[in-house]
Order: structure tokens, then C-alpha cells, then sequence
């Protein structure tokens, strides 16, 4: 009786360990990469800079910034700053996240500026 329970306790933690690691390398599993952002809006100079919140996956990461009808259009930088709007409006952004393992995620977010 008592080596069937040490037996059914070792199978357990045997089976409970499987997700834990990546089984082709035995690497512990990273969260899933996951881009967002949020925006520090200054509307009397229509200045807008950007924060990244990416997390998961296998940084470090890359970059990539899409603003539509900023200045600059886009931007590789982790944490665009000062990037120009022509005035008041909607504007789409496009944030994308690559990974080490070549895995990407998307955000996009509609950035409304009231700065005329």
C-alpha cells in the first residue's frame, strides 16, 4: 500500500512538472509575447510620447512603431518620444513586438488629440 501511494505521488509530480519546461530543450516556458502600449499626450504642442508594456515571450525584443500622420512616421525605439501630430484628430498606431524567436504580436490603438 505505501509503494503504491509513493508511486501515485511520483506520477503526479512526474505529470504536474510537464508544462513547466519546453520539452524539445528542457527551458523553463516564457509567457506569451504580448505588445501594448500607452500614450503621455502634451495636446498644446501635439507632442505625444509612447511607453511599451511588451512582456513574454524571449527578449530582448525589437521594435516597430507605425504613426499615422506623425512625425516621425515610425520608429524602432523601444519608447518613442516626441513624435509630432499635424492637429487635432484620430490617428491609428501600430505597435509590433519580434521576439528572439522570431514571434511577433500586434497592437493598434486609435489616438484622439484635441490641440488646435
Amino acid at each position: 500500500m505505501r509503494k503504491l501511494i509513493l508511486l501515485s505521488l511520483l506520477t503526479f509530480l512526474l505529470l504536474a512538472g510537464c508544462d513547466l519546461f519546453d520539452g524539445d530543450n528542457n527551458t523553463p516556458l516564457e509567457d506569451p509575447l504580448t505588445a501594448a502600449f500607452r500614450s503621455l499626450i502634451d495636446e498644446p504642442t501635439c507632442s505625444v510620447d509612447f511607453v511599451s508594456l511588451a512582456k513574454g515571450g524571449a527578449p530582448p525584443y525589437q521594435h516597430d512603431w507605425l504613426f499615422e500622420a506623425g512625425n516621425p512616421r515610425t520608429s524602432p525605439d523601444r519608447e518613442p518620444r516626441g513624435v509630432r501630430f499635424p492637429g487635432t484628430g484620430d490617428y491609428l498606431i501600430r505597435y509590433t513586438v519580434l521576439d528572439q524567436r522570431a514571434d511577433s504580436h500586434d497592437a493598434e490603438n486609435i489616438l484622439s488629440l484635441a490641440c488646435d
